[in-house]
């Protein structure tokens, strides 16, 4: 009985040390953390799991052992692919290596067969059945295939582990299958909601660009006062006639104009520059790290290209164009100072006779009217 204890201790010592650092993996999928680099970590992670189980492991014979370690090979490929699963791999290849004895060859087969069989699972088994009742036992089973190295083992000691460590090693591995299944799938499901809760308080429900207070939260940490080698710009952009396409068309019309046109312009932007729906049919775009020939330029685009073609919606092709002034700065002034800017540059494009685009140049407060052309 005491030795039956000794070894459940010596199995649930990693498990428990892994069972907490999957939470590690929440706090990592739940921040900004690029998903790579939580793989990464989480394949550090499990693979130091790996080691703690090869540290205190159930001695066969001289060099043979049985422990966890494949569990944790096994789980790191299956939900976090191949950085997870290599790094796990790798980590646990080379500690039994270091260890040394007549087992090596087989702890390394064994290895490798676990975080094989965990990446079959990830790309194949995973994607097409999204029923945990049947895709973890799945994952177990395959996982469990690494008892088949002990087959590399001298026949009397591969019956040995066959008769009195197959059955407990499959019970561990069904069983840490689900405990860590059923955590990670809680963390990556507490991340999506509150990524969801995310999306929902800084987008715009309708075109799903940024919403306006969420704007002006990241004008303020990031963008105003802070130096930068090109300039800064700001774009505001109504879209023309909007009352009267909404009057002849029905508002559904409009929204499918609003989202339609949100899509060309974000289409024209750079991946840092800020989008946001202001309010109505009001847009408005920040220009971070920019020259004002390519703030002008980049505003002409986004006004092009919703003018180019007609925007279709049941069966009714609309004519759509949009307004757009644009200012440009050295440093970015306070919000309010800067849009207000702007605001007077979309007011020349409109009286211009709409479907242009306005630039000026912010210079202690006072605006040079430049035309787009001369920038161009």
């Amino acid at each position: 009985m005491t030795d039956l204890i000794a070894k459940l201790a010596t199995v649930l010592q990693p498990v428990g040390l892994a069972t907490i650092l999957v939470y590690l993996y929440g706090y990592f999928s739940r921040s900004s953390t690029d998903i790579k680099i939580t793989q990464i970590i989480m394949g550090v992670v499990f693979g130091l799991a790996a080691i703690v189980a090869m540290a205190s492991p159930i001695q066969m014979s001289s060099g043979v052992m049985v422990d966890l370690r494949n569990l944790f090979v096994g789980i790191s490929a299956a939900f976090f692919g191949w950085r997870g699963g290599s790094i796990t791999l790798a980590l646990t290849v080379l500690t039994r290596l270091g260890i040394g004895g007549d087992g090596v060859l087989v702890g390394i087969v064994a290895a490798s067969i676990s975080g094989t069989t965990g990446l079959i699972w990830h790309h194949f088994i995973s994607p097409r059945i999204r029923n945990i009742f049947v895709s973890l036992p799945i994952l177990a089973s395959l996982i469990s295939l690494h008892i088949a190295a002990a087959f590399l083992l001298p026949a009397p000691l591969t019956a040995l582990i066959m008769q009195d460590l197959a059955p407990v090693a499959l019970i561990f591995n069904f069983a840490g299958t689900g405990i860590f299944a059923l955590l990670i799938y809680r963390e990556i499901a507490l991340a999506d909601e509150e990524n969801r809760l995310r999306t929902e308080a800084t987008t715009d429900p309708l075109t799903r660009v940024l919403n306006r207070r969420y704007t002006i939260e990241i004008y303020g940490d990031r963008v105003q006062g802070k130096p930068g080698a090109k300039g800064v710009a700001m774009s505001c952009i109504d879209i023309d006639n909007f009352k009267k396409i909404n009057d002849v068309y029905g508002h559904l019309a409009g929204d499918h104009v609003l989202v339609s046109a949100a899509r060309r312009i974000a289409s024209c932007l750079r991946d840092h520059d800020l989008f946001c729906r202001m309010s109505g049919d009001e847009f408005l775009i920040i220009m971070t790290d920019v020259h004002a020939q390519e703030a002008s330029a980049i505003s002409e685009r986004c006004r092009a290209a919703v003018a180019e073609a007609a925007i279709d919606f049941d069966n009714q092709s609309i004519g759509a164009s949009i307004s757009i002034g644009t200012v440009w700065a050295s440093q970015a002034p306070a919000f309010n100072q800067f849009r207000n800017a702007a605001d007077e540059a979309l007011y020349r494009a409109k009286s211009m006779g709409r479907d242009c685009s306005s630039f000026a140049v912010h210079r202690n407060s006072l605006l040079s009217a430049i035309p787009a052309s001369a920038l161009a």
